[in-house]
């Protein structure tokens, strides 16, 4: 079997192709477990990968060393200095014309694995739909790793809950009491995304957040760079009900692990197919997960205790997150929330 003393493993994408990539850097913890392993993804989860002890040093994926992998004449000083005590790389990237693989081996790269982010779009209409998480797991099975797990549930319990560094809990902790959160049941709810067909109406969120209220729970609206227009009408909505307390706790642009810190704190999360939703499990939150459009056999968050509610499909195949209604929701955290299990 093949030994590894320093792993290179690159993951370009979005905040959830970063985390589902995350089982895949525990099973080669596992693997080699004194190796040293660099991790190369987007800058906002880097520090939870170090922290949760996945990677022991960590590079940022837009650093204009790794563009040079993609070139027929890369400038190679500092990139082979990069590479120099790397034996294992694995990069799941596109790379058609085989650019990455050659210039990584020519580089002095003894193992190298080269894959697309993802299944390609004819493997997945060919057959049953195949977790994310769980392909890229799919493709260190060369390196030895046995494909261990299948489904979100059993991949999470293979990956450790994300920790954030103890300035992030702080932080978040200080966020959780200037909010008035401190011993209350908060229900985190997040409602943005990606695209507008994955978002379950803003309207719906705030109808939501004061039916929470109203048991006894308190809602806190998390709201990204992205997320202003949503927020907007979430709000609009929400001052226009009656009985509930006239504003909401609103939490806006946190860095990804001070916001792993306080959904750490949550009693529970609601959210769309997004980043946020895929951090909230990976903290061990009890999650809801929204989905419509998109397949969750494919992209369901990993965690302790997710649960997926998906819209149904009307005549022409299609899904309207609209077709979930809040009773549905509500009732899914209620689940989550007065069960253990």
């Amino acid at each position: 079997m093949p030994t590894a003393t320093h792993l290179l493993v690159l993951r370009p994408g979005a905040l959830g192709d970063a985390l589902l990539s995350f089982p895949a850097l525990a099973a080669l913890r596992r693997r080699w477990p004194t190796a040293h392993v660099t991790f190369a993804a987007r800058p906002d989860v880097l520090a939870l990968a170090r922290s949760s002890g996945l990677a022991d040093e960590t590079r940022p994926m837009d650093d204009p060393i790794f563009s040079q992998l993609w070139r027929s004449d890369p400038a190679t000083g500092a990139l082979a200095a990069l590479l120099r005590d790397v034996d294992t790389a694995i990069a799941w990237v596109s790379d058609a014309d085989s650019l990455v693989a050659s210039n990584l081996r020519a580089l002095g790269v003894t193992r190298v694995i080269v894959a697309p982010g993802q299944p390609a779009a004819a493997a997945i209409a060919a057959g049953a739909p195949e977790h994310v998480a769980c392909y890229l797991l799919h493709t260190l099975v060369p390196l030895g790793i046995a494909l261990e797990a299948r489904a979100p549930a059993q991949m999470f319990a293979m990956t450790p809950t994300l920790v954030p560094p103890a300035e992030d809990a702080r932080r978040a902790a200080l966020i959780g009491q200037t909010l008035g959160l401190a011993g209350a049941r908060v229900v985190a709810l997040h409602p943005g995304s990606g695209g507008a067909a994955k978002c379950w109406p803003a309207e719906r969120f705030a109808v939501l957040a004061a039916q929470l209220w109203q048991g006894g729970y308190v809602p806190l609206v998390l709201v990204g760079p992205a997320d202003a227009a949503v927020a907007a009408r979430l709000l609009a909505v929400y001052a226009a009900l009656a009985g509930t307390p006239a504003e909401l706790p609103l939490a806006r642009d946190l860095e990804v692990p001070v916001l792993a810190g306080l959904l750490a704190r949550c009693a529970a999360f609601a959210g769309n197919d997004a980043g946020v939703t895929h951090l909230a499990a990976l903290v061990g939150c009890p999650t809801l997960a929204l989905f419509g459009p998109s397949d969750p056999a494919r992209w369901a968050p990993i965690g302790r205790r997710v649960l997926v509610l998906r819209a149904p499909a009307d005549a022409h195949g299609a899904r309207d997150m609209a077709a979930l209604s809040v009773e549905a929701v509500l009732s899914g955290l209620m689940r989550l929330l007065t069960t253990n299990g």
